[in-house]
C-alpha cells in the first residue's frame, strides 16, 4: 500500500527504508541488516500514527515539552495540581536551559548541568528535586513512543534533600501564629493545619457534611482544585492513606462551632450574592471557596509582623506531631 513503507538492499551493502510522511515528503532510514532497517521503518510509522511527523532528528526539548504538557491537560490523566506543577517546573527551570536541545541529542550531562545549575544559582533543593521528577516523567513518555532509545534522566541520581530542608515551626511559633491570627475568619483553617496535619487543598475542600460534632471526627475524603476559572472538588484525595477519619480534638470542635456560627451570619448579610455550591467550611464572604494562594500571602504577611520564618502550607504539617504531643495526645494516636 502507497505510503507504508518497504525495505529494499542497497548497492554499498546497507538495508534501506523509506516512506511516505503525511506531508507528501519521503522519509528515508538505513541499517546494517534487512531487521535493523525494517525496526527504524517501524518506529518511523508508529511516531507518524501517533502524531509525532518525522522531523529528522530536529525535534527540541522545548517543543516535546510543550506536546507533552498539552497531551495531559487534554487527556486528564494526570491530577490537576500535577499537571500544574508539571508546567511550572518546565517553565520556570527546564526550558530556560534546555529548550533548544534536539531531544535525540539529550544526555545524561545535560540533565545533571541542568541540575548544578539550578542548586548554585539559588534554587531550592526540593524544587530541585521536583523539577528532575518533572523532567524524569517527560522523558519516561518519550522513551514509550520510540522517540527516544532510553530515559537518560534514569542515568542521572536525583538532586539529595537534606534533612534541616524539612522546615517546620517550633510550638511556641506555632502559637505565636494562631494567637496573632486570633479573630481572623481563617484562624480556624490554620489551626486545623498545624493540629491535623492535612493537606492545603484536603483542608479547603472540607464540607460540614464530612464533621460529626457528635462521634469528634472528621472525615478526609475531598480536595478542592481549580482548573483555570473553576473550581472543583475532587472526591478522591491524593492517596488511600488520605481517605480517613481522623479524631476532631476538643479544642477544634470548638473553634469549629464558633467559625460556623460566623459563617451563618455572613450567609445572612450576603443574601442572594451567597454562593456556596459545595457546602464547604471555609470561603470567602460570598460563599466561595478560598484558594491557597491567597492563604499563604496571608500566614506569611502575620508570619512577618511576628518575626517567624515563612512556612509553605504543605510545610505546616511537619509542626503537627509537636503540637499534639504538646496538647497530650498519645504517640500512638499520633
Amino acid at each position: 500500500m502507497k505510503g507504508e513503507g518497504s525495505v529494499y538492499l542497497q548497492r554499498k551493502g546497507l538495508w534501506a527504508g523509506s516512506l511516505t510522511l503525511p506531508n507528501g515528503k519521503r522519509k528515508y532510514v538505513c541499517g546494517p541488516t534487512k531487521e535493523d532497517a525494517a525496526e527504524k521503518l517501524r518506529k518511523l510509522r508508529n511516531h507518524i500514527d501517533r502524531g509525532f511527523v518525522a522531523d529528522d532528528g530536529r525535534r527540541t526539548l522545548g517543543d516535546f515539552l510543550d506536546w507533552w504538557i498539552e497531551d495531559m491537560q487534554v487527556s486528564g490523566r494526570v491530577e490537576l495540581s500535577t499537571l500544574k506543577s508539571y508546567r511550572s517546573k518546565v517553565r520556570l527551570h527546564i526550558k530556560p536551559t534546555l529548550e533548544k536541545v534536539r531531544l535525540s541529542k539529550l544526555t545524561p550531562v545535560h540533565v545533571r548541568q541542568l541540575m548544578t545549575t539550578k542548586i548554585a544559582d539559588g534554587v531550592g533543593r526540593r524544587t530541585v528535586a521536583y523539577t528532575y521528577t518533572t523532567l524524569h516523567a517527560a522523558l519516561e513518555v518519550a522513551r514509550k513512543l520510540e522517540l527516544v532509545d532510553r530515559n537518560v534522566a534514569s542515568l542521572v541520581d536525583p538532586p539529595s534533600l537534606h534533612a534541616n530542608e524539612r522546615r517546620a515551626f517550633s510550638v511556641e511559633q506555632a502559637l505565636l501564629l494562631l494567637d496573632a491570627l486570633r479573630n481572623d475568619p481563617m484562624e480556624v483553617f490554620y489551626r486545623m493545619m498545624l493540629t491535623l496535619g492535612v493537606r492545603p487543598g484536603e483542608a479547603l475542600g472540607l464540607r460540614w457534611s464530612a464533621i460529626d460534632f457528635h462521634e469528634k471526627t472528621i472525615r478526609i475524603n475531598a480536595t478542592l482544585q481549580r482548573h483555570d476559572s473553576e473550581w472543583l472538588l475532587k472526591e478522591r484525595p491524593k492517596n488511600k492513606a488520605s481517605r480517613q477519619t481522623l479524631p476532631l480534638p476538643d479544642s477544634l470542635a470548638v473553634a469549629l462551632n464558633q467559625h460556623r456560627a460566623h459563617q451563618s451570619a455572613a450567609r445572612l448579610h450576603a443574601g442572594e450574592l451567597w454562593n456556596d455550591e459545595f457546602g464547604l467550611v471555609f470561603t470567602r464572604p460570598n460563599g466561595e471557596p478560598v484558594w491557597d494562594t491567597t492563604t499563604v500571602k496571608q500566614m506569611h504577611t502575620y508570619c512577618r509582623s511576628i518575626e517567624i520564618p515563612e512556612l509553605t502550607l504543605h510545610e505546616l504539617r511537619h509542626t503537627t506531631p509537636s503540637m499534639l504531643l504538646a496538647m497530650g495526645v498519645d504517640q500512638r494516636v499520633i
